[in-house]
């Protein structure tokens, strides 16, 4: 059963109250607070400390107050991942041998196939060498029936049905993964390949900004520098 707000606002005491009051003040200040000379400066860091001692205090409190919670579903969890696992486990037993049974009924289908293809190309080449022999000997009637009959022959049906069974829905999905690197680099640059293909390592860029800093002058790339501000309240 959910928990109203007002049902949880119960568990909060009078410091709690109070240290929200203090939080609703505090943004009410900051909205219309103006910074325009040394003392105001030095009065907004002041403020900037105080907000952050008030939120760590709020942060306290809410953990003392979801813990027993926490540790509840935690507990909860702890029950049914036994079994939710065994289940997931168990999914993937049986998805991997539908894969495997349907990649081995695939194979023989394919060299059904390739066999009966095997066998069509042999009957039409026989049928073109006895036409080829009848033609020789005068038989151009013949000759030419068995030229028609391999022209018109068809590949023989393969009757090996698709394994599938209700109730199960099989997707196909293709990836791609990169063989060479500085060839795929190459067609890019050529225009062959979309550039959208090749991502830019930000983490990578941004660590190397941070150790040249100014010095840091690689073509395409631009140094940005910003400041930020910590308060210092605990």
């Amino acid at each position: 059963m959910l928990l109203e707000t007002s049902e949880l606002s119960s568990a909060l005491d009078d410091e709690d109250r109070a240290l929200q009051a203090q939080s609703d003040a505090q943004f009410a200040l900051a909205q219309i607070y103006v910074i325009d000379s040394q003392d105001s400066l030095v009065s907004a860091a002041d403020e900037l400390n105080a907000i952050q001692m008030i939120k760590r205090r709020l942060e306290r409190r809410q953990a003392e107050i979801t813990k027993p919670i926490n540790d509840a579903l935690t507990s909860i969890r702890a029950l049914f991942k036994p079994s939710i696992t065994r289940c997931d486990d168990a999914k993937d037993l049986l998805t991997e041998r539908i894969v495997a049974y349907r990649a081995q009924v695939e194979r023989a289908r394919q060299e059904a196939e390739r066999k009966a293809r095997a066998e069509w190309t042999r009957q039409q080449a026989e049928m073109r060498a006895e036409a080829a022999k009848a033609a020789e000997a005068g038989e151009i009637l013949r000759a030419d029936e068995l030229v028609e009959t391999a022209a018109v022959m068809p590949v023989p049906a393969i009757d090996i049905p698709e394994a599938k069974a209700a109730g199960v829905s099989v997707r196909e999905t293709w990836s791609a993964e990169v063989t060479d690197r500085d060839a795929l680099l190459r067609a890019v640059l050529a225009g062959t390949v979309p550039g959208d293909v090749i991502q830019v390592n930000q983490p990578m860029l941004n660590r190397s900004a941070a150790a040249m800093k100014a010095e840091m002058n690689w073509p395409g790339v631009r140094v940005v520098r910003t400041e930020s501000v910590r308060p210092r309240g605990k």
